[in-house]
């Protein structure tokens, strides 16, 4: 068995991107470390792994015939790995990951459920039409509502009306996760032909509203009148409390420092892409992006909890630049 090619045919390196997203979402609602449900999360991220994987599989399982003239080195129209095997590997990975899901509870498993349907829909059929960039945020939403599943009513759903704040800013940092990969996916489009400068510079664009969209709800939800909304029948609900009662101005700035962070990466990475849009440019560009999905992550923990446990999630860009420099990322 070639290992190397199931290697590059999985792009393991990008799984921890998958990771941040549901470490981030169990650290939110989670006061303490010690208070981390580790046997249930380790099964959540074992889901979104194996969902993840399976997902990178069957996208090349589908675009096989676009690889052998754009890609033909990769692992499937180069003849290292046959189409038959790549295929069941994909649809095992979906498998185990809602059989993990299964063992997570009934809610991880709904939320691993959709999330195996969008990835279907978005490798079998979607992905070259204007509805792709729109499921693959979709993906990415329910990646992170996978962690916020463990916890009841820490999903915040229109009909839903006393979800506690922590569960409100999870839901709208999933939500603006999914609209900053929807245009990351976007931007990547161009990554085999290059060009479209319109297009990348309104990729951007839309990536910086993800962003904000995150930022905007951790600044509104720390005023006081929302308070009286917070659920307390929680043993969760009060991990955004600390912050809620806090009036100095400092706090805000000293947990917003991995957005700064973010920001100054997403936007100093895409420039020079944007100024000259050629295929390797926009591809190096490409894997930065979706490194920065892991500084995202961090800057929404940090925003709860702290710096220095949003540095717990941001420690996983390392394991990802090592794998991704032998592995491709895209």
């Amino acid at each position: 068995m070639n290992w190397s090619a199931y290697l590059r045919l999985l792009r393991l390196g990008n799984v921890f991107t998958a990771w941040a997203d549901v470490l981030a979402a169990i650290l939110i609602c989670t006061p303490a470390l010690a208070q981390v449900p580790w046997a249930r999360a380790l099964l959540v991220l074992a889901a979104s792994s194996c969902l993840y994987l399976g997902g990178m599989v069957l996208n090349d399982v589908f675009d096989v015939e676009y690889d052998r003239q754009t890609r033909p080195d990769r692992p499937i129209p180069s003849g290292q790995i046959s189409r038959k095997a790549a295929g069941i590997l994909g649809a095992v990975l979906l498998a185990a990951g809602l059989g993990a899901a299964i063992l997570s509870g009934p809610r991880v498993l709904a939320v691993a459920a959709w999330l195996a349907v969008a990835i279907v829909a978005y490798d079998a059929g979607t992905k070259w039409t204007i509805v792709g960039p729109i499921l693959m945020g979709i993906c990415r939403t329910l990646n992170f509502t996978l962690g916020l599943a463990l916890f009841e009513h820490a999903i915040w759903l229109p009909n839903q009306l006393h979800v506690p704040l922590v569960g409100r800013l999870g839901t709208a940092a999933a939500v603006g996760l999914g609209l900053y990969v929807m245009s990351l996916t976007r931007f990547a489009r161009y990554e085999t032909t290059g060009g479209g400068r319109i297009e990348l510079t309104t990729s951007l664009l839309g990536m910086n509203l993800g962003l904000l969209m995150a930022g905007f709800v951790a600044v509104a939800l720390r005023t006081r009148s929302l308070a009286a909304l917070q659920a307390t029948e929680l043993p969760w609900a009060d991990a955004y409390q600390d912050l809620l009662l806090s009036n100095d101005p400092n706090v805000l700035l000293i947990r917003g420092v991995w957005w700064i962070a973010l920001a100054a990466v997403v936007n100093a990475s895409c420039l020079p892409a944007i100024l000259s849009p050629q295929p390797r440019r926009i591809q190096a560009t490409v894997r930065w992006l979706l490194i920065a999905i892991i500084l995202y992550d961090a800057a929404v923990v940090s925003f709860v909890r702290g710096p220095t446990t949003g540095a717990i999630v941001a420690a996983l860009i390392l394991p990802t630049v090592v794998a991704t420099r032998f592995l491709p990322a895209t």
